[in-house]
């Protein structure tokens, strides 16, 4: 007990340990504080990267608009900008365009893309986090031609060939159609 009242009094050492403890949490708030930016960093990444892909997708409207299938020019107009610009992740293309039975002088389409990526973690790896799902998404669309003289394009094909999801990745070339996939996360 004489031990234990001398020991509570003496504070040699006492603020090393409480330094040391201090530190432990410091480096703790530290590694989730960088874990945290660098997710953070990722997901803006691929926010620019979308409208990036947005003013591709607008310079090359006629290339869209006059395409047999407009859907897969959409496609590979995104996926070039993805990889001129490092994306490294996955890129699904919603594709719907409404054909209209009579009216012909008018067209109108909607686009929706996805970019979805892995980043990973780097402090949390100590408690077995490894990499968390970060995904971005992007609506566009356009409708031209209002007027009954108005002459207006329309690919060969009908647009249930073409409408639905694209998706594909950065390694490979080719991407995976899926015609019954026609609705996005979240709707139009």
């Amino acid at each position: 007990m004489r031990e234990m009242k001398r020991f509570l009094k003496d504070e040699e050492g006492n603020v090393l340990i409480m330094f040391a403890g201090s530190m432990i949490l410091i480096a703790f708030f530290l590694g989730i504080l960088i874990d945290v930016s660098m997710i953070y960093m990722d997901n803006n990444a691929m926010q620019n990267l979308l409208q990036i892909i947005r003013e591709e997708r607008f310079t090359h409207q006629d290339t869209i608009r006059y395409s047999d299938n407009p859907a897969v020019e959409t496609y590979k107009i995104a996926r070039e900008s993805a990889l001129e610009n490092g994306f490294d992740g996955e890129i699904k293309v919603y594709f719907k365009e409404d054909m209209p039975e009579i009216d012909r002088s008018f067209r109108s389409y909607k686009v929706k893309i996805l970019l979805r990526k892995e980043s990973p973690f780097y402090f949390g790896r100590i408690f077995g986090l490894d990499t968390i799902a970060l995904g971005a998404g992007l609506d566009g669309g356009e409708s031209y031609g209002d007027g009954s003289l108005d002459v207006i394009w329309y690919p060969p094909m009908n647009a249930s060939g073409y409408n639905g999801s694209y998706l594909g990745n950065m390694a490979e070339a080719g991407y995976i159609y899926d015609s019954f996939d026609d609705t996005p996360p979240g709707g139009w």
